[in-house]
C-alpha cells in the first residue's frame, strides 16, 4: 500500500538502501553531536574565566601604575608624611580604593645607595614597590598578586 522510500525488508533483514538513514544512525549523529556541544561549552567557560582573569589583571596593573605616578611626583618629605616609608608602608584594604572595591594594594619606599657604573661612589635613590591583591575577599587562599617597582633618582 504504502513504499518505504528508505529501507527494503530482505530476507535477512532491512538493508538501507542510500535514499535516507536508519534510525539508528540518526541516535548515534544526535549523541555526537551532543558530546560536542557539551565540550564547547566547557571551553567557552574556561575562556570566559581568562577573559575575567585577564580583565581583573589589566586593572591591578593600572592601580599600580597610577600609584607609582603618584609617588613619583611627590618630594621626599611628603612621602615621608603620608607614611610610604615606614615598615609596612601603606596599606589600603578591599574597599578602600574609590571604584575598585575588589581589590587592595600596598605601597612602600625605601631609600637605597646605587653604585654609579665606573666609579667608587653611590647615589641615594628611592625604591619604590607596589602590590596589587585581588579575588581575596572571602576565601585568602584565592588571592592573587601582581608587583610592580621602579627606582627614583632625585
Amino acid at each position: 500500500m504504502f513504499k518505504n522510500l528508505y529501507s527494503d525488508r530482505t530476507e535477512t533483514g532491512w538493508q538501507n538502501t542510500g535514499n535516507g538513514f536508519l534510525l539508528v544512525e540518526v541516535l548515534i549523529s544526535i549523541a555526537i553531536l551532543g558530546a560536542m556541544t557539551v565540550a564547547l561549552v566547557g571551553i567557552m567557560q574556561v575562556a570566559s574565566n581568562y577573559v575575567t582573569d585577564g580583565s581583573k589583571e589589566t586593572v591591578a596593573v593600572k592601580l599600580s601604575r597610577m600609584r607609582l605616578e603618584e609617588i613619583s611626583i611627590l618630594s621626599r618629605a611628603d612621602i615621608e608624611e603620608r607614611g610610604f616609608k615606614e615598615e609596612a608602608g601603606v596599606e589600603e584594604g578591599y574597599e578602600e580604593i574609590e571604584g575598585y572595591p575588589a581589590f587592595r594594594r600596598t605601597s612602600l619606599v625605601k631609600e637605597k645607595d646605587m653604585p654609579v657604573k665606573g666609579e667608587e661612589k653611590t647615589v641615594p635613590v628611592l625604591h619604590v614597590e607596589v602590590k596589587v591583591f585581588w579575588n581575596g575577599e572571602e576565601v585568602k587562599k584565592h588571592e592573587r598578586s601582581m608587583e610592580q617597582e621602579i627606582l627614583l633618582a632625585r
